[in-house]
Order: C-alpha cells, then sequence, then structure tokens
C-alpha cells in the first residue's frame, strides 16, 4: 500500500489444522474476517466476516471448537464454500493491502495471507491477480522495542487485552479467537500508540 492510499485493510483467519493426522495436515479456513480502515483517522469504513465450510475435512476438530468457540452447526449452517469465501474477501479489498498479524518468527512476511495462497492451491482455484499481504508484528515489535513496553509474545487477539483496550470489543459480544474480534484487537493497538505517543501507523 503505497503512502497516499486513503484506507488500508486489517483481517485475520480461524483455522482447523490437524498435525496429528497426516491426511488432513493443512490449515483450513473456517472464519474469515476483514475492516477496512481509515488510513489517518482509524475509523472503520466497513467489515466483513463470513464462516467457511473446509474442504478436505469437513468435521470441525474438538479443540478447536474450544479455542474459537465455531461449532461445527456454525459451519454447517453458515459456512460457505471456499471459493465463494475467497471471492467475497476479493470483492470487499478491492486492490487494497491486506495486514494481518503472525507474531512466530516461523510465520512469513505475509502472515495469514499465506493460509489463503495454500487454501487457493489445493482447492485447484488460479488467480491472476493475487493480494498484497503484510504482516503487522514487525511493527508492532518495533513500538514495543521503542517505548519501552515489556511485550515478549502476542497473538492478534491478545493485542487490546495487554494494552488495556480490549473493553470496547468485549461490549459487541465478540470474544477472542472470534476472527473478527482480532481484527478489532489489531486495530486498537495501532490507536494505542496513536493516542498515548501520537505514534501513527503508516501504511
Amino acid at each position: 500500500m503505497n503512502n497516499n492510499a486513503d484506507v488500508f485493510i486489517i483481517f485475520d483467519l480461524e483455522y482447523t489444522w490437524r498435525e496429528d493426522n497426516p491426511h488432513f495436515y493443512e490449515k483450513e479456513i473456517i472464519q474469515f474476517a476483514a475492516l477496512k480502515v481509515d488510513a489517518y483517522t482509524l475509523e472503520v469504513k466497513d467489515s466483513i466476516s463470513s464462516f467457511v465450510k473446509p474442504t478436505l475435512d469437513p468435521i470441525i476438530p474438538q479443540c478447536e471448537i474450544d479455542f474459537t468457540g465455531i461449532t461445527q452447526q456454525k459451519i454447517d449452517e453458515h459456512g460457505i464454500e471456499f471459493g465463494d469465501a475467497y471471492a467475497k474477501f476479493k470483492k470487499f479489498i478491492g486492490t487494497t493491502v491486506c495486514y494481518s498479524h503472525g507474531w512466530s518468527r516461523a510465520n512469513t512476511a505475509i502472515a495469514d495471507g499465506e493460509i489463503w495462497n495454500r487454501g487457493l492451491e489445493f482447492n485447484k482455484i488460479k488467480d491472476s491477480y493475487l493480494i498484497r499481504y503484510k504482516n503487522i508484528a514487525d511493527w508492532f515489535r518495533e513500538q514495543y522495542a521503542r517505548f519501552n513496553i515489556k511485550i515478549e509474545k502476542q497473538s492478534a487477539g491478545d493485542i487490546a487485552r495487554l494494552l488495556g483496550r480490549d473493553i470496547n470489543i468485549k461490549k459487541t459480544g465478540l470474544s477472542i479467537h472470534n476472527a473478527l474480534y482480532d481484527c478489532y484487537s489489531i486495530l486498537e493497538g495501532l490507536r494505542f500508540f496513536k493516542e498515548k505517543f501520537n505514534y501513527q501507523f503508516i501504511c
């Protein structure tokens, strides 16, 4: 995203991952969410959230249900196919750069974008114009070091709580590890640095 852009995208994914089963080792998206954010005011211009039906293994592992709160019933009743989910996501974002959060150094520079791209591969979907993804976690690391904030690790959903800004998200009824909650958590982190230190996120 260039510095003249008026908006940027924050997105998050929830997904299954069965490391113990070699037949279902892929990370399969079960929810995506995104916020379209004003680059100057950090106000939300639009939002989207949708459940997604896994392709390789339609059964949601109990550990993921416990972790995300996304039940098999929610997926069966409200989930859409991966191809439809990707098309819906692309329509929402247009050509805007998309930021997600991957704290571990094992994550690539595109964080959750890697999961979208891998999903395209095993769903055999070709896209002539791939989305531009960036990992926002390094930006947070830099600001923690700059302002001497002692946070050693975090998930996307942890950010608002760690910075004392989760109360407004809780009022929505969302909970951590819901993809939309985690998007708002990232946004609250950006707002924290803008309001407390007058330090603006430059996308």
